[in-house]
C-alpha cells in the first residue's frame, strides 16, 4: 500500500517530463540507419473487469517472421490512472540463422502503467515493463534442451491527440508511441540497449474498444548500426466492464 500511495501521489508535472523524456531518447537512433526489413505487426488485448479495482490482462501478439506472444496477468487499478499488473507469457521467436518462429521462451513479467491528460486534446501515457526472460538456448545454429535467463526493462511513452470527437462518444486519434528496451545479467546479449520502438498509429476509439492503424519501426543495435524493422501494424484493444462494479 504505501508504494501505491507514492505512485499516486506523484505530481503530473514529473509524469509529463519523463514522457517527453523517454520520446527524445526513443527518436534520437532514428539517424543510424543500416538495414530494412519490412514485416506486419498484429495484436489484440483485452482487459476483463472482475472486481471493482481488479481486471484480466490478456494480449496477444504476432509480428511475420520474428514472434508470437500469448501474454496474460492480474492488473490492480490501485488509484484512477494509476495500475499494476503481474503475470506470465509464452513465446515462440525466430533466430538469426531461419525466420520461422522455432524458439520458445516463457516469460514472468510485471508492469506500471499511469495516464493522463495534457489539456483538453492531448493525454498522455507511461509504462515501466519487467520482463524475466527465460530462452531456449542455441549452439551452433541448432536449439539446445537448456534455457538462458536475463532481465529486459522496457520503457514506452505515448502521446495522443484528439482530432475529432462525435457525439456518441467516439472518437479519431492519433498516436505516437516510444519505447526503449534494456537488456541486464549475466546471460544477456552484448548490448545493453535492447532495441528502440517508434510507432505512428491513426486511431478509433468507441467506449469499450479502439482500433489503431499505422506504422513502426523496430531499430535493433547492430554493432555500430541499427538494424530497421520497419512496417504496418494494427492494434486491436478491447475493455470488458462490469457493471456491478461501477458504484463500488
Amino acid at each position: 500500500m504505501l508504494i501505491a500511495s507514492i505512485f499516486a501521489q506523484r505530481s503530473t508535472s514529473f509524469m509529463r517530463i519523463l514522457v517527453v523524456a523517454v520520446m527524445l531518447l526513443c527518436i534520437g537512433p532514428l539517424r543510424g540507419q543500416s538495414s530494412d526489413n519490412p514485416e506486419v505487426w498484429l495484436g489484440y488485448i483485452t482487459s476483463w473487469q472482475i472486481g471493482p479495482k481488479l481486471y484480466l490482462w490478456n494480449d496477444f501478439h504476432y509480428v511475420t517472421e520474428s514472434f508470437w506472444i500469448d501474454r496474460h496477468g492480474l492488473s490492480w487499478q490501485f488509484e484512477k490512472g494509476h495500475t499494476i499488473t503481474g503475470g506470465f507469457a509464452f513465446l515462440l521467436t525466430a533466430t538469426s540463422y531461419t525466420t520461422a518462429l522455432v524458439r520458445d521462451e516463457y516469460r514472468p513479467w510485471c508492469q506500471y502503467e499511469g495516464t493522463g491528460s495534457l489539456g483538453e486534446k492531448y493525454g498522455w501515457r507511461l509504462r515501466l515493463r519487467y520482463d524475466h526472460r527465460i530462452r531456449r538456448e542455441i549452439e551452433n545454429n541448432d536449439l539446445t534442451d537448456d534455457f538462458i535467463q536475463y532481465n529486459r526493462w522496457r520503457l514506452m511513452a505515448t502521446l495522443r491527440r484528439e482530432l475529432k470527437k462525435y457525439s456518441n462518444g467516439n472518437r479519431i486519434n492519433i498516436n505516437l508511441h516510444n519505447e526503449i528496451l534494456f537488456n541486464q545479467g549475466e546471460e544477456a546479449p552484448p548490448t545493453l540497449v535492447d532495441q528502440y520502438r517508434l510507432f505512428l498509429l491513426m486511431g478509433f476509439s468507441m467506449p469499450h474498444i479502439s482500433v489503431q492503424a499505422g506504422l513502426h519501426d523496430r531499430m535493433i543495435p547492430n554493432g555500430t548500426a541499427l538494424a530497421h524493422k520497419w512496417g504496418f501494424t494494427i492494434w486491436v484493444t478491447q475493455r470488458f466492464n462490469n457493471s456491478k462494479f461501477e458504484k463500488e
